[in-house]
Parts: structure tokens; C-alpha cells; sequence
């Protein structure tokens, strides 16, 4: 978390936290961080919910919104997630968003650190409309 609240502060990282429909509720945070303009990259982690808002529309919501942002507002071309290969439940939720798993960070090792995810400017349109779409019926 230090780490994180560092970045902040280096300008390398951009926190947002997330509330709940209900009165302003504080209910997570999420992170837009390693953006790289050279290669149009930017990456969404640093997420975070209540265990109250895990399987919820929240994160749905969440990640609707911050791609909205990197790809219409900010104009990047992909956006990238890294996950932990244990973390099934955030794995699970950011294919069922329409990122497709590209690799392991480090790529020298036999046992990947980090998976890489990511979603491209061009496949953008399908999945918000997917989003959208689950969105209206909850």
C-alpha cells in the first residue's frame, strides 16, 4: 500500500476511489498507473472492493467507467491489467470483461510472477456495449 500511496505522490499513478450509489458509500479503490504514450498503453490495477461488494455490479461499473476514460477520454490504444496466477476470482472477473490473457511477466521464468491481460483500442466498442448491456439489466 505504501508503494502505491508513493506512486501517487510521484505522479506514476492515479488512485480513485469508488463509492457505492447509496449515500456516497466508500466501497474500493482502483488505479490507472504505468502508462506509456510511446506504445499507447495503460494499465487499470490497484483494485480494490469490500468483501460486500465482491460478484456485485460495483466492479462491472468500476471498470465500464475507467475504460471509458483510457480509451475515449484519454485516447490510449490498449489497456493492460497484470494478475497474480492464485487471484482466480480477479482473473475470472477481468475475462468476463473481455481481456484476453497475453503472457507472464517476468517472460524469463518458467513460473510467471504476474499475468499480463489485455484489451485493445479495436475490440473497445464489442465489450462496452457488452458491459453496457449487463449493466442495464441489474
Amino acid at each position: 500500500m505504501s508503494r502505491r500511496l508513493k506512486d501517487v505522490d510521484d505522479e506514476k499513478r492515479v488512485a480513485f476511489a469508488v463509492l457505492g450509489h447509496d449515500e456516497g458509500t466508500a466501497i474500493g479503490t482502483t488505479n490507472l498507473h504505468s502508462w506509456h504514450r510511446g506504445d499507447g498503453c495503460i494499465e487499470i490495477g490497484g483494485t480494490w472492493f469490500g468483501r460486500k461488494w465482491w460478484r456485485t455490479a460495483a466492479n462491472t461499473e468500476t471498470k465500464l467507467l475507467m475504460m471509458t476514460y483510457a480509451f475515449e477520454a484519454l485516447g490510449y490504444a490498449a489497456i493492460a491489467w497484470r494478475i497474480s496466477p492464485g487471484n482466480i476470482r480477479s482473473r475470472e472477473a477481468i475475462t468476463r470483461i473481455g481481456a484476453t490473457l497475453i503472457g507472464h511477466e517476468p517472460e524469463v521464468t518458467a513460473e510467471p510472477t504476474l499475468l499480463v491481460y489485455s484489451m485493445r483500442q479495436a475490440e473497445w466498442p464489442a465489450a462496452k456495449a457488452r458491459l453496457s448491456e449487463r449493466l442495464a439489466r441489474i
